[in-house]
């Protein structure tokens, strides 16, 4: 799969039809960062990150989904990581090298990458 299926996977998969959906407003997330938190009625609760500049930026869990803070792994697709996505240990910070998104979930186990 190329890097803009995965990318899409990743953020269908984590943000569905019916999930209360909203897109976090803190001075912590870097202003060229999207930040969208959705919810489902079973309580799987996602933060999808996405970087739209090509430097590095890092954005604390905490600020967009306080739940997900000590979330022990994201899903990283960025500049970094060669077309694929890289499960990363996770240290309450999401950092993205260059364009690309970050995935924290509370639900990582059930995602289906091919």
């Amino acid at each position: 799969a190329t890097p803009a299926a995965l990318a899409k996977q990743l953020f269908a998969q984590n943000v569905r039809r019916g999930d209360r959906i909203h897109f976090p407003d803190s001075p912590d997330v870097p202003r060229d960062t999207d930040a969208i938190t959705a919810i489902d009625e079973n309580k799987r609760q996602s933060l999808v990150l996405v970087n739209t500049v090509e430097r590095e930026v890092s954005v604390p869990i905490r600020a967009c989904a306080p739940a997900l803070e000590r979330c022990p792994e994201l899903l990283v697709l960025d500049e970094s990581t060669d077309g694929r996505i890289e499960r990363r240990p996770c240290d309450g910070n999401a950092r993205l090298q260059g364009y690309g998104l970050a995935v924290a979930s509370n639900r990582l186990d059930t995602l289906v990458i091919d």
